[in-house]
């Protein structure tokens, strides 16, 4: 039945169906058998029938939904075709949606396929079709969530999305829809990812600038997402992911984050302080601005070295929150008129105990004795 076009739109819809539930050996099975080639098939019989490829790629999709079918799917052929179908279907904003979608399921995991995916243009095709569908939120959704699967290890990946001013047209749609949760979830994880640049891939000013600069695109969505959203803790974890990178290395935007943001940044700690993924976010937030001098005397007062040790109280096996709140105390520490203050917080005794807890990690035991050595 390969050339009967409606049947292969109801094999394709009932493929999708029957492969979006929990049982993850089915779908692993499926591609194993050849079912991804035969679909395949029926798109390069089919080109032209842009119903019958909203099927298809509905059950690419689905397949692509499983990082164990990544590799096979890779390997077959499928984003290439996926593109090169996106492209012949440019004016079908639903061909679009479900091509991304694609695209986002095969780039999660370890980034093995970012460079291969970059090379084949879908940077510059993302941010091509958040221009020209400004008022498509479920377009602006995908897109943001195909930038953040494509940018959470790479330099050079960022870089390419940052060239084509993708923080831009996130910050746009985000503002634009600021009561859509998912699209915010997508837009700040994205903005998150591309806000980690390290210092050495440009000249350091051209980095200031960038860090500053995306700082002034950001705040007014974080007020905004922060305001709308007071329950959700991705959204307040991806808050935290970019205010911990825009303050690495700018004593621009940790004067800014200390003097705009740090009422929301206490009551977010207070609010979860049972959340390990915001706790050491915050921790990190708190190194940051540790290492700015002028602020020293601004974190003292609103007692941060009681949060911090408090942050570790709460999360005793937590690698990431030890970690942090320790490399805080190393920058306080630095300055020799907050060494009582430490110790009288018993910061010492509560780095011996973590100590013993975290005896393997070469990454907490690094930070930990450099502050034991102020």
């Amino acid at each position: 039945y390969e050339i009967d076009g409606e049947f292969m739109i109801s094999a394709c819809d009932a493929l999708e169906r029957l492969l979006s539930g929990d049982d993850e050996e089915e779908c692993v099975n499926a591609v194993k058998h050849g079912l991804a080639e035969k679909i395949l098939s029926v798109r390069d019989i089919h080109i032209k029938d842009e119903l019958v490829i909203k099927s298809v790629f509905g059950a690419l999709a689905q397949l692509s939904n499983n990082t164990r079918n990544t590799d096979k799917l890779v390997e077959i052929g499928v984003p290439e075709r996926v593109l090169a179908t996106m492209k012949i279907f440019r004016k079908s904003t639903i061909i679009q949606i479900l091509g991304l979608r694609v695209f986002r399921y095969l780039a999660r995991g370890n980034g093995k396929y970012h460079s291969r995916f970059l090379k084949l243009g879908i940077a510059k095709k993302t941010i091509s079709l958040m221009k020209l569908h400004r008022n498509d939120f479920s377009l602006q959704r995908e897109a943001c969530g195909t930038i953040l699967c494509l940018t959470p290890f790479s330099n050079t990946n960022r870089l390419s999305f940052i060239s084509l001013k993708a923080p831009e047209m996130i910050s746009m749609a985000l503002q634009a829809k600021d009561d859509d949760e998912k699209l915010t979830i997508q837009g700040l994880g994205a903005l998150s990812n591309l806000s980690f640049i390290e210092a050495h891939m440009r000249p350091k000013s051209e980095f200031m600038r960038y860090k500053t600069g995306l700082m002034k695109i950001c705040a007014p969505i974080i007020v905004t997402s922060s305001d709308m959203f007071p329950n959700s803790i991705p959204v307040h974890i991806f808050i935290c992911s970019l205010l911990r990178n825009l303050t690495y290395e700018s004593s621009e935007n940790q004067e800014f984050v200390m003097k705009t943001f740090m009422d929301r940044i206490l009551q977010l700690l207070e609010a979860r302080a049972d959340t390990d993924s915001i706790a050491q976010r915050i921790c990190s937030i708190f190194a940051n601005l540790s290492v700015n001098e002028s602020l020293r005397d601004g974190l003292i007062e609103i007692q941060v070295i009681d949060k911090l040790v408090q942050a570790m109280d709460d999360h005793p096996y937590c690698e990431a929150t030890q970690t942090n709140a320790c490399e805080a105390f190393k920058y306080l520490s630095a300055s020799s008129s907050l060494i009582a203050s430490l110790i009288s917080a018993k910061v010492d005794e509560k780095i011996f105990e973590a100590l013993e807890l975290h005896c393997i990690s070469a990454t907490f035991q690094h930070e930990a004795y450099a502050v034991i050595l102020n």
